[in-house]
């Protein structure tokens, strides 16, 4: 099956989910990265289904210049964008002015159905998290990153007037801790988190990147229980402040796949992992997912996004068609990243500071409609 995905601004894809703990050091990946299958064989077929919780941890605010600045809220975000004005850290958990262990910090949740499987093992099979930021060499305003230093951290400067920097220096993204990250469930403490991948796109202006590590067994020491869960997410490595082009980001997405008692459905769940850049007009290939060869298939789709500009997008009744447009070409229809207007959302979505620089959607897709196509390709 293939989707295609239309934008005419920069978006980078780090997961897609169809229905998805490392003992070793990151592997860094350079450049753009097909989609692989990432969830073990063991999870795909299930009675079970998955959830998502996913935030950003930067805000857009009113200033131009330097750093802080006041979170602008979903009724006026979208006059503003990451290339005109400063991005600020979220930390809920943390006072941002280095006494913290935090340097930014968001949270989500998902909520686990009445008809979890607790009576046969860990009802959690397996749980993926995802994260992306950036990293630029644009020396007009002044850029930092967080970086861990024993219990505390500190703000290394990127941008102008940073010493011994220069515009277009190399980014050797091993030696900024990008790699690691924080993830809390519920209201225990942090687990230091190492990724399993990252891959980095490098262009004249910085470097993007898409890390992803396999955090089941913290999940699974957790023992979810039917309800509400929240998880959060910290010291994610991405630049504060303003970039010209395209404009600094820093998100996550958590995967859960999770069992359910015979009063639920068998699935087949596909998680893939990947990194691409959607310019224009692309298409996806996403494979090895089984489906019915007959009867109605009903499917959901999730896409984990980065970047991206609600100012320069559409709504349901203008005309523009620069926001990036999903499609499964069967219905006519389309859902629109990052999904503020169609589809349904993730978790605490509309508590999102920004959701025009991240985006994790989840598009329905119904099934006798898409009889012919899903069966047959």
């Amino acid at each position: 099956m293939k989707y295609n995905l239309y934008k005419s601004f920069l978006w980078i894809m780090t997961f897609i989910l169809f229905s998805g703990n490392a003992l070793y050091a990151t592997n860094y990946v350079s450049g753009l990265h097909s989609f692989k299958l990432v969830n073990p064989p063991s999870t795909r077929n299930i009675i079970g289904n998955y959830a998502i919780a996913g935030n950003t941890v930067m805000c857009l605010t009113e200033k131009t210049s330097g750093y802080g600045g006041t979170c602008h809220g979903q009724n006026d975000y979208q006059k503003v964008t990451s290339n005109l004005h400063v991005s600020k850290y979220i930390d809920i958990d943390g006072n941002n002015n280095g006494n913290s262990a935090t340097w930014n910090s968001s949270s989500s949740y998902i909520q686990l159905p009445a008809n979890l499987n607790t009576s046969e093992g860990n009802p959690v099979l397996w749980a993926g998290l995802f994260w992306q930021g950036r990293f630029s060499t644009d020396t007009d305003y002044v850029m930092h990153y967080g970086k861990e230093n024993g219990t505390t951290y500190n703000l290394i400067e990127m941008g102008r007037g940073a010493p011994g920097y220069n515009e277009g220096d190399r980014i050797d993204i091993s030696t900024l801790g990008a790699n690691d990250i924080k993830l809390k469930v519920d209201s225990s403490g942090y687990t230091d988190t190492e990724a399993d991948t990252i891959y980095t796109y490098t262009s004249s202006n910085g470097m993007t990147y898409a890390a992803y590590a396999d955090v089941t067994t913290i999940v699974q020491n957790a023992n979810l229980t039917p309800g509400k869960h929240t998880f959060t997410v910290a010291n994610l490595t991405t630049n504060e402040g303003r970039e010209k082009s395209p404009g600094v980001f820093g998100g996550w997405s958590l995967v859960v796949i999770y069992k359910e008692d015979t009063s639920g459905d068998a699935r087949n769940i596909s998680i893939y992992n990947g990194f691409q850049k959607i310019p224009s007009s692309s298409t996806i290939h996403i494979s090895g997912f089984k489906l019915p060869k007959t009867g109605d298939v009903s499917a959901q789709l999730s896409v984990f996004s980065g970047e991206g500009e609600y100012l320069y997008g559409r709504t349901d009744t203008s005309d523009k068609v620069d926001w990036m447009k999903m499609s499964d070409r069967s219905d006519g229809g389309y859902a629109y990243m990052p999904g503020k207007l169609s589809g349904r959302g993730i978790g605490n979505r509309d508590n999102m500071f920004d959701g025009v620089m991240d985006g994790v959607l989840r598009d329905d897709i119904p099934g006798q409609s898409n009889n012919l196509q899903v069966n047959n390709d």
